[in-house]
């Protein structure tokens, strides 16, 4: 694992640093990213008025245009912890390439 939660200098680190970190270890391996598809699950904090940011966040520290990045919210209809709101979720699915040379 890059990133343990047991190694302290992770300890509250930007994500979008560890981002960067990710983003420099596919170019190294001669790759860029193509696009980024997540969906944040929470019943608490609404985050549609944060979307078009955090977009444009990741657009930026990956170097690729805004339209290449979708972020969706949705709720877990009260079930479980995500529910309960003693959590939330997070999942993307995130395509590369291959570096023409």
């Amino acid at each position: 694992h890059h990133f343990p939660n047991t190694d302290m200098q992770y300890r509250n680190i930007s994500s979008l640093i560890l981002l960067e970190k990710v983003n420099s270890l596919i170019l190294d391996k001669g790759f860029i990213t193509n696009n980024v598809d997540a969906v944040v699950i929470a019943e608490e904090p609404k985050i549609a008025p944060f979307i078009t940011e955090m977009r444009s966040n990741i657009a930026k520290t990956l170097g690729i245009d805004i339209d290449s990045v979708s972020i969706k919210a949705t709720t877990a209809e009260k079930l479980g912890s995500i529910g309960q709101k003693k959590g939330i979720s997070a999942e993307a699915v995130v395509s590369i390439k291959s570096i023409v040379r």
